[in-house]
């Protein structure tokens, strides 16, 4: 599921016209709050429905995680231009925002690997995205919007830490 990570953290998802958006939220990058993931709705049962289709299907066919990206789309996904913005007038805060969508990332993912095993997992968009068992990947589709110093300063620490949550590493998907 796209978006899935911006559900977690409240954003209004939809479906128009056979395409996932996802509404901007409306606090500003200080206000990011963790969510509470012990008692989100939308966390929970995508566990319980991987757990179900790991058991259903007894290793037989391979079973994705959502989408789970990287900080550099979530947090223009929650904020747009605000963040690209925020690079610049407001370091300190773009850091703490992108610190804490990374570790919800993080965490989604140590969830769901510890559900789905590593011989039938495989990650987003699997029917034409491959990699060994035991590999991540993480979207970077919107890393074109900024500088390679700005990757280097903001984004590149946080692409690392979700890469090393995989067994192998794992690669990152441009668009």
């Amino acid at each position: 599921m796209m978006h899935y990570i911006d559900a977690l953290f409240g954003a209004n998802v939809y479906i128009h016209d056979n395409q996932t958006w996802s509404d901007q939220l409306d606090c500003d990058l200080d206000d990011l709050q963790t969510p509470d993931l012990d008692n989100s709705q939308v966390f929970r049962e995508s566990l319980e429905l991987a757990r179900k289709a790991v058991e259903i299907t007894q290793s037989k066919i391979f079973i994705t995680t959502p989408v789970l990206s990287c900080a550099i789309n979530i947090v223009i996904n929650l904020f747009g231009e605000r963040l690209l913005e925020a690079l610049i007038d407001r370091p300190e805060s773009a850091k703490r925002a992108l610190q804490i969508i990374n570790d919800v990332i993080i965490y989604c993912t140590r969830a769901f690997f510890e559900i789905i095993p590593d011989n039938i997992r495989r990650n987003s968009v699997a029917c034409n995205r491959f990699a060994p068992d035991g590999f991540g990947q993480i979207d970077g589709c919107a890393t074109h919007l900024v500088s390679a110093k700005q990757y280097g300063e903001f984004f590149a620490d946080l692409d690392d830490e979700i890469l090393g949550a995989s067994p192998n590493g794992g690669m990152m998907h441009l668009c």
